[in-house]
Order: structure tokens, then C-alpha cells, then sequence
């Protein structure tokens, strides 16, 4: 400040060693020009040397003064308070100010501060005190007087605010206390209005103590601090952007309703009460099989059955073990009671067998110590994956040879070899799909030999889905491309390094001899596709082999169609087993469709060509299943599904256990989730599956087809952040009711068919895209008689255009809909219509346009979903089961209006008349938005 430094030295060594204890030890300017007139003597020459009559106006005086008063407001007083009080109370007749809500000196100088020097910031609420706490905080205090004067001292001083010093307490007219008082401090201050802060304080202990629904709670006073801290936050930065403090409050609390999301009601996690069942043991001593005492034999068997339904005692549906008898699957009886008998081979029934299949569970996991080393490398490497093997071929190895081992202790007579051409050890999957009884037996010779791809003759059905008719082939003919797409032409090196590392991994071969080797080869069998490169930002270029131009894929038959699991067999595992906490484990296979063998005699209808840099044409021939074939997938999933179901007769605890196309998920309880997870990599690699070790994931929260997944708290799925992105871009140019490209609304279509298929509560919105879909280009022409006469000539029974129209623009496909303005019911009309100098308007219908317009009340939709997309709505995992009761309910709808009524008894209510519960809805056009009914149409 401009002051002499003998002049600041002597000033600290009076003992105002900080500007902040400085510029609090005056209450107003009068305090500090009488210390400073009594203690001029002491500070220096400088001072000492001026007369007293032209001290106040020594430049020295000055910037002293400037100190201690130009970046802070004077202390507020009690006098200052009383004043504002009243002058509040008078202001506001309705406003009572107590000692409860009567804001405390230090905290109205805190909030003073703020809005004089407009540093807005949120206060917490330990220090938002009214006069009655601060009375209870100094009670509190050590009275033995040396640490009380020191805390005073430095709450007098501004260095130490006071705070209150227990536990905040989840009262809800503490909080409402607290909320007024923080309120009349602000208003005290001159900051804004007192009705948007009342209006805050009623919504926020509104939501505060609104009563929850069943299986919820309400939110915790730490929760409701840090929803008052995020509100407020949010009205500061308003203010600071230059809005008034009232309209931000009104803004954020009325208009955004913040309080309502922030203050919702949170999920109830249940207590379990756990009993201990009351167990039988004989009498006299029981021990263990192999240790001293009675026989073992008096130990109860695990043959998968619930042993209290056994004992006919449970009765939960959703019970974690089978209610069915484990040999025959009767629900009438258990395993010892039943007279059946199985092949003793045979593992998934009797006791004996479920023992034999325990002691592979306990080969892969224990007594080798090469499987303890895998065990300790699996949870190590969880933690932080790698594009590298976790498992070297010699430790692969050892695992193939402890499952030989069980094999051939069970009479099977395996071999760990793996056929050329494919990396399946497909001796363990015979013998394994023995042993279990699979019903997918005839795969694995398919396998070992090569698959058919449908085109020569029809798949026929395995028994793993449900069989489908299937249509009779088109009359084409085999083509042969001579050349890849134009995304593989623009980027010539990508899409040869693509195509040698499949030649390097045995999937392909190079065809030197080219198209002319090629045809001599394969002769009639013979189809050359065309390769394309699809990149994506984030993702490796992947390499299609396009086999839909070549016609193979639409000679491709197969008996059945693939089933493929989604997010609703998720919701329905969670919300039967509600209770347990779950665990997520997800795998991913590399290659999938290209580690299938096709047969060589069927390995013609995958051929291709890539272009090198220097524009030279190379012949291949893939001798797998290639990604673009329309019978990859098909075989693909067949191994898949073997795998899953092998996987769920080893892991024969209660968990969840699915594979789309190479996606794993399980679901493993928290408890043994990381063994089950390191038995089932286990066995895919005993069995061949090359799987790829960096997607491996183990925990509550992960990404699995396009959704993510979190399992712990209140479990959920949300999208992913490319999923929400692709929606976005598709939804935003529906909304702006432009020209769309009919391609690009199939794509966005199939993306929401995919979405709703989580979010089921918005199928009924998916009409409207469908018909956006399937709505046909409207073109008008007004034609002469002559046009009229060529036109009529070339409809078909359905009014079709057969083929291009010589005298007008008409083409083919095109159907026609009105002429003269009136509904077109057969060819003849056009003859009758009404025509204006000699000439009359036609529409057409294009249903095969390139392009589709958005109406008006698709645009609605489009936005709707758009919102529900940015706002990244959640989907439960778990849903609750409704209450049975009896109940009775009804609907009606005319052209006019709708109704739905109903009646229900609760269930614990007696059988009379006055129990009976009923409802009422009515609807009309007016209570409903515009977009939810066409214009003109009904109801």
C-alpha cells in the first residue's frame, strides 16, 4: 500500500502480523482512527515527525486507511441486524423471524462479503448458524477460558468462522430452519427478493419429506446437502453469466425443477434375515467322508435339488436350486424316489454323475501347480489386460492334458490334436457332448470335415433353435466380381495388410492362376464376392467380404434361424434372483466366423479380389467362414452355443451365462465370481476357443453389446457413448423435416427396433418409424390425354407402372393413386376422370424412393426419442413383480374420446363391498398432444 517499511515493521510488531487480522480488529472507520491517533507515536519517524493537525490528511494516514477498508466491508453489528429484521418484518408481513431462523453475526458478515464483492459461493451447511446455534455451539465449548478466548479471538477476527459442531441431523425442521436462515441472511444483504427463497425452502423439504414408495427410502442428509449444493452452484453460475439472483432462482428451481431429480427417492436395499435351517444329524459322532467316525455315506449328496424342497419345506418359485427331480426332471418326485435310469456315462443327472462332473470343476481348479500359477496370472492380469497371451502354448497345454486325463478315466478315448484348418480340439467337444448328452451331437464331424454353406442343398435343423420354413431358391445365377468395393480401392494398402494376415492365419489362400485357376478349380461352385473396409473412429479397419453381390447369400437356405440373447434376458435373470449381488464377467472371441472350416468342395462360393498399391489384381480364396457370408454366422453360433452349454453344466452354481455372436456375458455371485470366471476361461482354452485377452473384463460395471452395464447399487443399463451418438445424428436430421436418405432411416430404424428392445416401454412409438419407413414419395404430373391413355396401358392389377413411360417421366414400380383428384380404384378410372383443357393432375406413389420426408408428427416422435436418447435414460435391470390381487379392468374408444376403467381388492382386505378399489381414466383429443393423433383422423 505504499507504506515506509520502519512504518510496517512497527505496525507487525504490535502484533498485526496479516492484513486479514488487521483489517478485522476495527468495527468501523471511528475505532480505527482512534487507535491510530493513539498509536501514531509508535509507528516510526515517519509518522511521529507529523503534527497532529495535519495528520488527517497525511498520505501515510491514508494508506493506512485504504488498508484495512478497501477490500472489506465493516463488521456487522447487532444493531445493524435488529434493523434489518425489522425492516424485513415490515417489508414482509408474513415473515417471522426467531431466534431459530435469525441468522448468526458471523455468518450474515460471511454472506455480507459475498454479495458485496459478488464471489458468490455455496456455504455448507455446518456454518450457516442462526443466533440460537451459536448460543448452543459456545455452551458446548471448553469453559476452562484460555482455548475459549482463542476460538473467540479468532471468530472476532474473521481468521475462524464458527461451525456447527454435531451432526447435522436428518430432522426435516432442521433443515427448514437452516434453509430460512440462510434465506434471511441473503435478504439482510440486499440480495434479491424474499419469496424465490421461500418458494426454494418449500419445494426442497417438499421433496425432502415426500413419503416413499415400497422398497425405496428417502434421501439422507448428506444427500440432501449435496442436492442443495449442486442447486446453488448452479444459480451462481447464472448469476455470474449476468442474471439477477432472483431470476436464477426462479430459473433453476421452478422452470428446471432441479429439486425434483435431485431430492428423488432412492432404492431400499432390503435387510436379510438369514436362519440357520434346522439340521438332523444322527446321532453319535459325524465327520467328513475320509476323517474318523461314522460312515460317510451319511452325508447328503448335492444332486442340484433344493434339499428343503425335498424335504417339503420351500416353497419359493424362485428358488436357486431345482424343485424337479434331478433324474427324470418330474416335479413330483426327487432322485430318490424315482424308479428311472440313465446311461451311466451320461453327466446332468444322477447323484454319481453331478460328483463326476464336480471332480472335472475340481481338476481345473485345484492340485496341479501349474493351474495355481494360471489362477494367480488370471486375477493379476484382470487388473490390468494386455493384447498378450496370458497363457503360453506349455501351460495350454497342461490344462488339455488333466482334461484327456478325466476323459480317459471315464472311458472315452480322447486326443488333444487339433484337426488342420480350425483351432477347436474337437475330441474334447465329442466326448464332452457325450458325456453331457447334447443334443447338437452331429456338429462336430461337420466341424472336423468342413461345413456346408446351403447353397447345394438346404442345412438342415440341429435341434439347438426353432426350425422355420424355409422359401424356395430364386432362379439366379452365380456372378464373379472382378474387383473389390470403392472403400477397399481408395485405401490399397489397408486392405492388402487385411487380407495377408488372414492368409497368415490360414483363413485364405492366394489363387495365383487368378480368374481363369479359379473357374478351373471350382467349376459350377463358384462365386467371387467383392471385399470392402469398414472403419469406424475408435476401431480397427475390419475387412467384408461382400457374398450378396455374387448371389451366394440369396441361395443360402438354412432350416432354422439363430436366436441370439439380448438386455431382456438380463432384466429377467436380475429380477428372479433380486436378492443376490452379482458379479460381470465378459469374454470376447477373436475371429469368430473365420475359425469354421467351410468343405472344399463348397470353399468356391468365397472367393475375392484385392487391389495392391500399384493397381495389380490379386485372386483369394477363403477356406472358413468368412465375415459377409450369410451362413457365418449360422455355423459360428452353433459353436457358440455348445460352449455356453457346456459352460453352464461346469458351472453348476446359480449364474447367468450367454454368447452373442462372440460377446460372453456371465453373471457370477459376488462371492466366487473371480473362480467361475477363471474356470470357464479355463475351459475355453482347453477346448480351443482363441479368445482375446484384452476385452476381458471381471467387475460390477462393464460395456456388452452396445450397453453399459452396472450391477451394483440400483442395477441398470445405459447406452453407450457411440450408440448415443449414431442415434443422435440420425434422430437430429429427422427433426429438422428434411429430405432423409431411405438407407440411412433403415439404419436408424434397426438402431431403435435394437434399442426398445432394452427399453420395452417405448415399442409402441415404433409404428410411427415404420410407417416413416415404408411411406412411399408422392410425385404429381399433369398429362395430356395421350400421357393418360400410354399410362393406363401399362398398369398392372394392383395399379403398378410395369415399365418406364416414352411420353411422360412415369416409372416403373411407381403405383397410382389418384387422377383428377379422385381415388384411383382399378386402370378403366383414368378413362373416366375429370380433366380441365384437356389435361388432368395424376399422383403416384414411389415406395422405392431414395429419399423420404419427415411429416410433421414423425418429427414430434423424433424429437422425443431424441430427448430420452441426450438425456440418457436408464433401464432397470430389476423389476419388481406386481402384487396378485383380484382385479377386474376394461377399456373403451370411439371417434371422440377413451376410457379405461377398473376395480381391485386388496389382498389383506376382508371379502365385503367397502373393500373394493376402483379407478377411472377419460380421454379426448384435447388431452392429448397433436402428434399422438393424425390430423383428421379419430381417435
Amino acid at each position: 500500500m505504499g507504506l515506509p517499511q520502519k512504518m510496517a515493521d512497527a505496525i507487525i510488531a504490535l502484533g498485526y502480523d496479516s492484513q486479514d487480522v488487521f483489517r478485522s480488529a476495527f468495527v468501523d472507520k471511528n475505532a480505527f482512527e482512534t487507535w491510530l491517533c493513539k498509536s501514531r507515536d509508535k509507528l516510526g519517524d515517519e509518522a511521529s515527525g507529523v503534527d497532529a493537525g495535519d495528520w488527517t490528511t497525511c498520505p501515510l494516514e491514508s494508506s493506512l486507511a485504504l488498508l484495512p477498508f478497501a477490500s472489506s466491508q465493516s463488521k456487522v453489528s447487532a444493531n445493524e441486524r435488529d434493523a434489518w429484521r425489522r425492516q424485513i418484518e415490515k417489508d414482509y408481513p408474513s415473515a417471522v423471524i426467531t431466534p431459530e431462523t435469525l441468522p448468526s453475526l458471523g455468518f450474515l458478515q460471511l454472506v455480507r462479503q459475498q454479495c458485496a464483492g459478488s464471489q458468490w459461493e455455496w456455504i455448507a451447511w455446518k456454518r450457516v448458524l442462526s443466533e440460537e446455534q451459536v448460543l448452543e455451539v459456545r455452551g458446548r465449548k471448553n469453559s476452562s477460558g484460555y482455548g475459549e478466548f482463542l476460538d473467540l479471538f479468532a471468530v472476532a477476527a474473521g481468521i475462524q468462522h464458527e461451525e456447527w459442531d454435531m451432526d447435522l441431523g436428518a430432522s426435516a425442521l432442521r433443515v427448514q430452519n437452516l434453509l430460512d436462515t440462510r434465506a434471511h441472511a441473503y435478504v439482510m444483504c440486499g440480495s434479491g427478493h424474499l419469496h424465490p427463497w421461500s418458494v426454494y425452502t418449500k419445494r426442497f423439504i417438499h421433496f425432502y419429506t415426500k413419503k416413499p414408495g415400497e422398497h425405496f427410502r428417502p434421501p439422507s442428509i448428506q444427500e440432501a446437502e449435496a442436492a442443495d449444493r449442486a442447486v446453488m452452484n448452479e444459480v451462481f453460475q447464472l448469476v455470474f453469466a449476468g442474471n439477477k439472483l432472483d431470476d436464477a432462482l426462479h430459473h433453476v428451481v421452478v422452470e428446471r425443477d432441479m429439486l425434483r431429480l435431485l431430492l428423488i427417492e432412492r432404492p431400499k436395499v432390503p435387510k436379510v434375515t438369514w436362519q440357520r435351517p434346522d439340521i438332523k444329524r444322527p446321532s453319535g459322532t459325524w465327520k467328513r467322508e475320509g476323517g474318523a467316525g461314522a460312515s460317510a455315506g451319511l452325508k447328503r449328496r448335492r444332486a442340484g435339488e433344493c434339499w428343503a424342497w425335498v424335504d417339503g419345506r420351500c416353497k419359493d418359485r424362485n428358488c436357486s436350486y431345482k424343485h424337479a427331480c434331478a433324474i427324470c426332471g418330474s416335479p413330483d418326485h426327487h432322485s430318490e424316489q424315482c424308479d428311472g435310469k440313465s446311461d451311466p456315462k451320461r453327466i446332468g443327472s444322477l447323484s454319481a454323475t453331478q460328483e463326476t462332473w464336480a471332480a472335472f470343476t475340481l481338476m481345473l481348479t485345484g492340485g496341479n501347480p501349474a493351474v495355481q500359477i494360471f489362477w494367480v496370472t488370471f486375477v493379476g492380469a484382470l487388473r490390468s489386460p494386455s493384447d498378450d497371451s496370458w497363457l503360453d502354448d506349455s501351460e495350454i497345454q497342461v490344462l488339455r492334458e488333466d482334461v484327456l486325463s478325466f476323459l480317459k478315466n471315464h472311458g472315452y478315448h480322447s486326443s488333444a490334436c487339433v484337426t488342420p484348418g480350425q483351432p477347436l480340439t474337437l475330441d474334447f467337444w465329442r466326448d464332452l457332448f457325450a458325456m453331457t448328452g447334447d443334443i447338437d451331437t452331429s456338429l462336430i464331424p461337420l466341424l472336423r470335415e468342413g461345413i456346408p454353406t446351403g447353397i447345394n442343398e438346404t442345412i438342415p435343423a440341429s435341434g439347438v433353435w426353432r426350425e422355420v420354413d424355409v422359401p424356395s431358391r430364386p432362379n439366379l445365377e452365380l456372378l464373379v466380381h472382378n474387383s473389390p468395393w470403392g472403400t477397399a480401392l481408395e485405401d490399397p494398402e489397408t486392405l492388402m495388410e487385411l487380407v495377408q494376415r488372414d492368409v497368415d492365419s490360414g483363413f485364405a489362400e492366394w489363387v495365383e492362376g487368378g480368374r481363369e485357376e479359379v473357374i478351373v478349380r471350382f467349376g459350377r461352385n463358384c462365386a467371387a464376392g467383392r471385399l470392402g473396409l469398414v472403419k469406424k473412429d475408435g476401431c480397427e479397419p475390419r475387412l467384408v467380404g461382400d457374398s450378396t453381390v455374387s448371389n451366394a447369400n440369396r441361395l443360402c437356405r438354412i432350416s432354422e434361424r439363430i436366436e441370439l440373447p439380448g438386455l431382456a434376458d438380463v432384466i429377467q435373470f436380475m429380477s428372479r434372483h433380486r436378492q443376490q449381488r452379482w458379479v460381470a464377467f465378459s469374454l470376447d472371441v477373436k475371429k469368430t466366423h473365420k475359425r469354421v472350416k467351410v468343405a472344399p468342395s463348397e470353399q468356391g462360393f468365397s472367393v475375392f479380389t484385392a487391389v495392391d498399391p500399384q493397381g495389380r489384381t490379386h485372386w483369394l480364396v477363403y477356406l472358413t467362414c468368412h465375415f459377409g457370408g450369410a451362413w457365418s454366422a449360422y455355423w459360428w453360433s452353433r459353436v457358440a452355443a455348445g460352449f455356453v452349454r457346456l459352460c453352464h453344466i461346469l458351472l453348476h452354481n446359480s449364474h447367468f451365462l450367454s454368447m452373442y455372436v462372440d460377446d460372453e456375458l456371465s453373471l457370477f455371485p459376488a462371492a466366487s465370481a473371480t473362480l467361475m470366471a477363471c474356470v470357464e476361461v479355463m475351459l475355453a482354452c482347453s477346448l480351443g476357443i482363441p479368445l482375446s485377452w484384452k476385452k476381458m473384463s471381471l467387475g460390477t460395471k462393464l460395456k456388452w453389446i452396445g450397453w453399459s452395464l452396472q450391477f451394483d447399487g440400483q442395477p441398470c443399463a445405459t447406452l453407450s457413448e457411440d450408440k448415443v451418438l449414431r442415434l443422435e445424428a440420425g434422430l437430429r436430421a429427422v427433426t429438422q423435416r428434411r429430405w432423409v436418405r431411405r438407407r440411412e432411416l433403415e439404419s436408424l430404424v434397426g438402431l431403435l427396433s435394437w434399442y426398445t428392445c432394452g427399453a420395452r416401454w417405448l415399442k409402441p412409438w415404433m409404428a410411427m418409424w415404420f410407417h416413416m419407413l415404408l411411406k412411399p414419395a408422392m410425385h404429381f404430373y399433369n398429362l395430356d390425354g395421350e400421357q393418360l391413355w400410354e399410362l393406363q396401358r401399362l398398369l398392372d392389377a394392383d395399379l403398378r407402372v410395369t415399365r418406364c413411360a416414352t411420353l411422360s417421366d412415369v416409372q416403373t414400380g411407381w403405383r397410382l393413386a389418384e387422377c383428377g383428384g379422385k381415388v384411383v380404384q382399378e386402370s378403366s378410372d383414368l378413362s373416366r376422370c375429370r380433366t380441365k383443357h384437356g389435361r388432368a393432375w395424376v399422383k403416384l406413389l414411389d415406395s422405392a424412393s431414395a429419399q423420404v420426408r419427415p411429416s410433421k408428427d414423425e418429427a414430434c416422435v423424433a424429437a422425443f426419442f431424441l430427448q430420452l436418447i441426450l438425456g440418457r435414460a436408464s433401464v432397470h435391470l430389476v423389476e419388481t413383480p406386481a402384487t396378485q390381487c383380484v382385479a377386474a379392468a376394461d377399456a373403451f374408444a370411439n371417434s371422440t374420446g377413451a376410457g379405461i376403467g377398473g376395480w381391485w381388492m386388496p389382498n389383506d382386505a376382508q371379502l365385503a363391498a367397502s373393500s373394493i378399489c376402483w379407478f377411472s381414466i377419460s380421454l379426448d383429443k384435447s388431452s392429448l398432444p397433436e402428434w399422438f393423433v393424425p390430423k383428421g383422423a379419430g381417435l
